[in-house]
C-alpha cells in the first residue's frame, strides 16, 4: 500500500499506517557499504523503509561521489526514478513476516537474506543490483519451499502481487517525509577541494545527509579497535596510498577482513568505541576536505 504523505493528526483514517520515511543510501562502495548499511538499519528498526540506491557507472571512476550526488538531486526533483535493490526486497519480506509473526529477530532477516542472495545468485545477479520484476515468482517459492527460513509458507502471509507493490511504492521519493543518505569515502586523491565544496553546497541545498570518512571507511572500522594515536598517518592526508594504507592497519587488528565478507555485528556492536575514538580527529564535513576523520556518529543520530 503506498503511503499517506499528508494527514490531519487529529483526522488520521483508520487502517492507515503512521507515516514512517524511506532513507535511500547512495553508497558508493559496491561490497563493504551495503553490508554495514543493511545491518545498521535492521539494528535501528528501519528496515521497511529502506533502499539501497546505487550509482551504476564505472566503480573506478574518479569523483564518484560528486555523480552520486547529482543523480539523488535528480530523483529528489522527480527526474530520476528510484530502485529498490534485492536488499531492500529482503528488508521488506522481513518486516510482512515480522508484523504477522510479532517475530523481529536478525536471525531470521539473516536467513531470509541468504535464501534470497542464493537465489538471485543462480540469476546471476547480487544483492545489491536493482530488481528484476520477472524475478519475484523465482524468489517467491525458493522462500516458499524453504521452511528453514519461515515458520509457516510465505504464501500464507503475503502474495508476489504484494512485493510487486512494494517495488512500485519504493519508486517515489516524497521530499516531505523521507531522506536521502549519501555515503562515501574522502580518499582526497579521488577529488579535488574544489569538486568536494560543490557536494557539500548541493547538500545543502537539498537537505540531504552526507556521511564522510577520510580516507575511507576502513579508517572508520579502524576506530572500532583502537584510537589509531600509534598508526603513522602522514601520508594520509595528501592521499598518498591512504585507502590501502588503512586497509592495512585494519586488517592488522583484524586479520580475518574483507570487504564482501567481514563480522558486522561486531562493528555495530562496538560502534560506542568508534564513536568514542573518533573524537580525536575531525568529525564535520567542511573539515574532512582534508582532515582524517569520519562523521559516521550522525548516521547514527539520524536513524536513532
Amino acid at each position: 500500500m503506498p503511503r499517506i504523505k499528508t494527514f490531519d493528526h487529529f483526522c488520521r483514517p483508520s487502517g492507515i499506517r503512521e507515516v514512517k520515511p524511506k532513507y535511500f543510501f547512495a553508497l558508493e562502495g559496491e561490497k563493504t557499504e551495503p553490508q554495514y548499511i543493511a545491518t545498521l538499519a535492521a539494528k535501528k528498526g528501519v528496515l521497511s523503509d529502506c533502499l539501497y540506491y546505487f550509482h551504476n557507472g564505472d566503480y573506478n571512476e574518479s569523483n564518484n561521489l560528486a555523480k552520486m550526488t547529482d543523480l539523488m538531486v535528480l530523483i529528489k526533483d522527480g527526474k530520476e526514478k528510484p530502485k529498490l535493490t534485492y536488499h531492500g526486497l529482503v528488508n521488506e519480506i522481513w518486516e510482512i513476516y515480522a508484523n504477522r509473526n510479532e517475530c523481529r529477530t536478525i536471525t531470521v532477516r539473516d536467513k531470509i537474506a541468504s535464501c534470497v542472495e542464493s537465489c538471485v545468485a543462480k540469476l546471476g545477479k547480487k544483492l545489491n543490483d536493482p530488481i528484476a520484476p520477472e524475478d519475484l515468482d523465482v524468489i517467491f517459492d525458493k522462500l516458499d519451499n524453504n521452511s528453514q527460513v519461515f515458520a509457516c509458507k510465505i504464501s500464507e502471509i503475503t502474495t508476489t502481487n504484494d512485493l510487486e507493490k512494494v517495488i512500485t511504492d519504493f519508486s517515489t521519493y516524497s521530499p516531505e517525509v523521507d531522506k536521502i543518505v549519501i555515503i562515501g569515502d574522502r580518499d582526497i586523491g579521488d577529488f579535488t577541494p574544489e569538486q568536494y565544496d560543490k557536494v557539500l553546497n548541493k547538500v545543502e541545498e537539498n537537505n540531504f545527509a552526507l556521511i564522510i570518512s577520510n580516507p575511507c571507511i576502513e579508517f572508520w572500522f579502524l576506530l572500532h579497535h583502537t584510537d589509531a594515536k600509534n598508526v603513522d598517518k602522514s601520508s594520509w592526508a595528501i592521499g598518498k596510498n591512504a585507502a590501502a594504507l588503512a586497509l592495512e592497519e585494519l586488517k592488522k587488528c583484524d586479520p580475518t577482513y574483507k570487504k564482501k565478507n567481514f563480522d558486522v555485528n561486531f562493528y555495530y556492536d562496538n560502534t560506542p568505541v568508534a564513536i568514542e575514538n573518533v573524537k580525536n580527529y575531525c568529525t564535520d564535513l567542511v573539515g574532512l576536505k582534508t582532515k582524517i576523520g569520519s562523521n559516521f556518529k550522525d548516521l547514527f543520530d539520524l536513524l536513532s
